[in-house]
């Protein structure tokens, strides 16, 4: 009977390797940028893919008030913290982390606030006029998160989807991932590695190529908007890649077995329990 058991065990941890599918490094070796923030002190967050687009923190390569701060506890080892006007940045404009609306790209970080109002937790987005480019906004207050990109806002040019978050209380894990079809169905939006409802569309970028350039020359910026501190809270591993992610991958970012199965075997007695679990995005 225990060489039974002995067996199902190893039939289960090999139905859970061969179902996590592409590992969390290869991903992280694959993005446009990914940044883990575990340095835990200094000016910079180093990118810690093959990139090399290290993010300065706040306004200036020195301590200034915009500075975020470095925390023990995030969803992966280290984070920062964000206060009223604290940011990362680019400094200036980089084109890697640009994407027109005919391009597909994804965006992946865990976040860990309960604040009210506009949270703009990722983006490249000008800062006023046409507010051209692309989002992402966490918003405890109204239970939601939503992805934004943008043409022009002044002429009501872009596409946007929301879905609905009821608990903040702990990190959650948002990703976002969009097809390059210039269509709001294009997106998928997922918390916790699992595919999400969406809620609210906008879905308004025109049908001319000159409709669909969504790139500018903003920064890139953690926790804020064309160098403007709008977040507040706590954020960690955030990645951007130049292609749409596919479920197991966004599942793969979630630190736990969870793509199609993931298969736990419990010993009750003499009998064995098997208990399935299945998540997608």
């Amino acid at each position: 009977m225990r060489s039974q058991r002995c067996v199902v065990l190893a039939a289960a941890a090999i139905v859970c390797t061969m179902a996590v599918g592409r590992s969390r490094a290869d991903l992280i070796g694959n993005a446009v940028a990914y940044w883990s923030f575990e340095e835990g002190a200094g000016q910079a967050a180093a990118d810690s893919s093959a990139g090399g687009i290290d993010l300065q923190m706040g306004s200036t390569s020195g301590v200034d008030s915009g500075d975020p701060t470095w925390i023990t506890e995030g969803a992966v080892g280290r984070a920062l913290s964000f206060g009223s006007g604290d940011f990362l940045t680019t400094g200036t404009d980089n084109d890697a982390l640009d994407f027109d609306a005919d391009e597909a790209f994804s965006v992946a970080f865990w976040v860990n606030s309960t604040a009210s109002g506009v949270q703009w937790a990722l983006s490249k987005m000008q800062g006023s006029g046409d507010y051209r480019g692309w989002g992402v906004q966490t918003r405890p207050g109204d239970k939601y998160c939503a992805f934004w990109l943008r043409h022009s806002n002044s002429t009501g040019e872009y596409l946007g989807v929301q879905t609905a978050v009821t608990d903040w209380s702990d990190w959650i894990h948002v990703a976002a991932t969009y097809d390059g079809s210039g269509d709001a169905s294009g997106v998928r939006l997922c918390i916790n590695g699992v595919a999400a409802t969406i809620g609210g569309v906008a879905n308004n970028l025109g049908d001319e190529p000159s409709d669909l350039v969504t790139s500018n020359d903003s920064p890139f910026n953690v926790a804020g908007r064309n160098n403007a501190g709008i977040f507040n809270g706590a954020i960690d591993e955030v990645g951007v890649w130049s292609y749409q992610l596919a479920a197991d991958e966004v599942a793969s970012l979630v630190p736990e077995p969870s793509s199609l199965t993931l298969m736990l075997v419990a010993l009750v007695g003499l009998g064995n329990v098997i208990w399935r679990r299945t998540r997608t995005c």
